[in-house]
């Protein structure tokens, strides 16, 4: 990975957790990945609704 994109990756994720804090007092993987948008929200519902995120979040 180029070091301008590497370096553009890392505000986009400071950001995204940032907001999940300010938002919620914790930020999550999942919290980030939608944050930066490589996760759909509307994947997320899904997934919570069947339980999927909670596997995911314990990684």
């Amino acid at each position: 990975m180029d070091r301008r994109n590497r370096k553009k990756l890392n505000d986009r994720v400071v950001r995204a957790a940032e907001a999940a804090l300010a938002a919620q007092r914790y930020a999550t993987p999942i919290d980030v990945l939608v944050g930066v948008g490589w996760l759909d929200p509307g994947a997320l519902k899904r997934w919570r609704s069947r339980s999927l995120a909670l596997v995911l979040d314990e990684t």
